[in-house]
């Protein structure tokens, strides 16, 4: 028993360190965070369908009121809400609402202390003031993944404008869980952009009906006006709360595509304007495949599901758990067909997770299954010894200085990533060696980055030798400047890099290619006559077929890099100062632009397409090896690494851009016979930089 603790009107943390020692050893501590709520007293949750059950959602629900004070929320028709969610509410309500926040979490703990369920919160007029603060507190205040609010849904929402509330929560996560937001208005409330917005036409519309709509919508079957609960896409209501078909569901981040609105002949919504807003919701998954607690044989078995409507993409997922789903085993246009054979683990959960081609993602409820065929993924701290199979919560464990080693596989990680902070290590078995960086591939969830440094990180944060995809943007710096080495950043819905308020990380041996955005989008901050440049110091690094710029923005320093084939444009809107490097074959789009006009940029010792002013720039073909197959080896009659082969090989021509490089820069690790000056572009200066018959042989 732990006493001496007064509670207070703020919330109190306290760091308990524990060491067990023999009297002459001591182990390595160990600490937890005890912390202490608010006095909230008088503001106590009412559960209107006892007992609490851990293993369902969790509602907690608001009604009207008088913009000040308000009660509880009551559905006519509950039962099938009740049956499928633990349903709360309140007697009263008045402000601060937040301290109903306070209430919810110290309930929670007490009755499910490691809750993995879904958290919704509902509020109809006043009733979403506490509705949406109440979301706040917990996911920015506490910010505990077992207690995180998963939804808000605002039913006419009055009294105040929430649009600052709505950016809080659509722009932060809780260990990469994003909370989305449906929002139903008609007289009291409006439009929201990035929520999925429901409009109640007025008249017939009335305060109400969005509340009343609301509450009846898990029934289907009224008599003659129907109400279809998925309705081909056009849904809401049951059918997206924590307690419906498609609980699951995450809404895109770019909610705009999605709009609806009530048809009061009908009883069922619409598109609002299908031209402009043509977003269907993706169907709840229905898998198809063996029972729960199924041992699987040397044989395999098929794991799917039945077709989803509006689904793109169907992902089929592993983990431990069935909260840890973190292996990535296939990603398929329709439902997988494959036979899995080897599993990461003896006891497996699986999933299918799919998403449209908005970005919003829905998943069944994981089904456990066995396999004694099992080919393991090992995440490790090498200083402790611990193995995880979770990389965040590696991560989460780790100290500073420590390196969390990460192994190939035959499934991709499927998480994302955040350093918060933390001055260590993660990296691949072997950063060095491609195929290596090639097997170890972070995958993230499509909600957001897959890599973030937030935390004031430094050089000492460290990523190396992973393959970086399926993020809104690969990694993600917001003040931020760690070191980035021997990393694949490629096929990113978004910008492979993505820099804000002043982060100057540094890049050494990466590939960016084929991300949606720009290879590297650097955002500045002006405040006044300042402005907060990036400025990343770039090195031997490819940035290519990316689908708009190489490099937007910023104060970037390059060195020997390749910028090609990037669609919109080589540099944009930037002040660079580049040498050795090669910057050809941009702007499909743009006529072949490779700099453009708004770049102040000091460039040198660079091959540019169409020329560049500076000392010892050329305009000439760089003769790469193979750019149609991303092969930027430069050809050499005297010698040239083949990626095919693996070995050394000559060439009918000669690159201009060997021995081209800035004569003062040291040729590092380049192999003889060399012309004694670096070459350009991206192996300039590293051991497979091609070869020469030039004076310093």
């Amino acid at each position: 028993t732990i006493s001496g603790f007064n509670q207070t009107n703020a919330i109190q943390k306290c760091e308990f360190e524990l060491t067990v020692s023999d009297g002459d050893l001591n182990g390595r501590s160990d600490t937890v965070e005890v912390i202490i709520v608010p006095d909230f007293t008088g503001s106590d949750l009412i559960q209107v369908n006892p007992p609490f059950e851990p293993n369902k959602p969790t509602i907690v629900a608001f009604g009207g009121g008088d913009c000040v004070m308000g009660v509880s929320m009551v559905f006519s028709e509950p039962e099938e809400w009740y049956a499928k969610a633990n349903f709360l509410t309140i007697a009263s309500y008045g402000p601060p609402y937040y301290q109903y926040g306070d209430a919810l979490i110290t309930y929670l703990s007490s009755v499910a202390p490691n809750y993995t369920q879904l958290i919704q919160t509902i509020g109809f007029s006043t009733g979403n003031l506490p509705a949406i603060d109440v979301a706040v507190r917990l996911n920015e205040t506490y910010a505990d993944a077992r207690f995180a609010v998963n939804r808000v849904s605002l039913l006419d929402a009055a009294c105040r404008t929430f649009s600052d509330d709505i950016a809080t929560l659509l722009a932060g996560s809780v260990d990469g869980e994003r909370c989305w937001i449906d929002n139903y208005y008609s007289t009291m409330g409006r439009f929201y952009p990035g929520t999925l917005n429901i409009r109640f036409p007025i008249p017939p519309a009335e305060h109400s009906t969005p509340f009343v709509w609301y509450q009846q919508s898990n029934n289907p079957g009224r008599g003659a006006r129907s109400r279809p609960v998925y309705n081909g896409g056009v849904t809401a209501g049951y059918y997206l709360s924590v307690a419906g078909p498609n609980k699951n569901l995450q809404l895109a981040s770019n909610a705009e595509n999605y709009y609806f609105e009530w048809n009061s002949q009908t009883d069922i919504l619409r598109f609002y304007n299908e031209s402009l807003y043509p977003g269907r919701i993706p169907e709840a998954v229905k898998l198809v495949g063996p029972a729960d607690g199924t041992l699987v044989d040397v044989n395999g078995m098929v794991l799917s599901c039945e077709t989803s409507d509006n689904a793109v993409g169907y992902q089929l997922l592993f983990g431990p758990t069935a909260q840890d789903l973190n292996y990535l085993a296939s990603y398929t246009p329709g439902p997988p067909e494959e036979v899995i054979t080897e599993f990461p683990f003896e006891t497996n959960y699986w999933t299918i997770r799919v998403h449209d081609e908005y970005g919003s993602t829905t998943y069944a409820d994981p089904i456990r299954i066995k396999s004694s065929n099992v080919t393991a993924q090992v995440i490790e701290n090498i200083n402790t010894g611990r193995k995880y199979n979770s990389i965040q919560r590696a991560i989460d464990n780790a100290g500073a200085g420590e390196e969390i080693v990460v192994g190939p596989g035959i499934y991709q990680y499927f998480e994302d990533i955040d350093f918060k902070g933390k001055a260590l290590t993660l990296r691949s078995t072997d950063p060095n060696d491609p195929l290596v960086v090639a097997a170890t591939v972070i995958n993230g969830t499509g909600h957001g980055p897959v890599i973030t440094f937030s935390g004031g990180e430094d050089a000492n944060s460290v990523l190396a030798g992973f393959t970086i995809t399926g993020g809104n943007a690969g990694i993600y710096c917001k003040a931020a400047s760690p070191a980035v080495t021997f990393c694949n950043i490629v096929g990113n819905i978004g910008a492979g890099i993505e820099l804000h308020n002043g982060s100057n990380p540094t890049i050494t041996h990466c590939d960016v290619t084929a991300n949606t955005g720009a290879g590297l989008a650097m955002l500045e901050v002006k405040g006044g006559r300042n402005i907060n440049y990036n400025k990343p110091a770039i090195t031997n690094s490819v940035i290519t077929e990316n689908y708009q710029h190489g490099i937007t923005g910023g104060m970037p320093t390059i060195t020997n890099c390749t910028i090609v084939a990037n669609y919109q444009g080589g540099i944009s809107d930037s002040k660079p100062t580049i040498t050795n490097s090669i910057i050809f074959y941009n702007g499909v789009s743009s006529n072949l632009v490779q700099i453009e006009r708004n770049v102040t940029a000091t460039i040198t010792y660079t091959d540019v397409q169409g020329g560049w002013p500076g000392q010892g720039n050329i305009d000439a073909d760089p003769f790469f090896a193979d750019s149609d197959n991303s092969d930027y080896h430069l050809k050499s009659q005297a010698g040239r690494w083949d990626m095919t082969s693996q070995s050394w090989i000559a060439d009918d021509v000669t690159s201009p851009c060997i021995d081209a490089g800035d004569p003062d820069t040291p040729i590092g690790f380049e192999s003889l016979p060399n012309g004694g000056i670096i070459n350009m572009g991206v192996y300039g200066g590293t051991s497979l930089a091609s070869k020469s018959l030039g004076n310093g042989e």
